[in-house]
């Protein structure tokens, strides 16, 4: 991570993301599928009492382990921007699932309308 400060700004953290970086480079298998077993929860922390939400990351570590950052070999805190790939995965699989049950139901009602 890189963290870029600009006078009068504010501080930007940001990734390095380029393909000149990566190797085997695969799309999120099933985002669907791991979606279903990850919940989004309101909590209060413990030390101010303060109201907050987010995840457990015990959950997430079954179904995201690359978001996931350890202590002493605990899973203890996860990276939240990272989430936005995930996600992104999800919404594409879903207007997929949308455009084909789009198709379906044109196709039933021209069948309907034919009968």
């Amino acid at each position: 991570m890189v963290l870029l400060y600009r006078p009068q700004a504010q501080l930007n953290y940001l990734t390095y993301s380029s393909i000149k970086y990566k190797k085997n480079v695969q799309p999120i298998e099933k985002p669907l599928e791991k979606l279903e077993n990850l919940r989004g929860v309101t909590f209060d922390w413990k030390d101010s009492g303060k109201r907050d939400i987010g995840f457990i990351v015990e959950e997430v570590v079954e179904e995201l382990p690359e978001v996931i950052g350890y202590d002493n070999g605990t899973p203890s805190s996860m990276d939240y921007a990272k989430m936005t790939s995930f996600l992104l995965q999800c919404v594409k699989e879903q207007q997929t699932e949308l455009k084909n049950q789009r198709e379906r139901i044109r196709f039933l009602e021209k069948r309907i309308c034919k009968s």
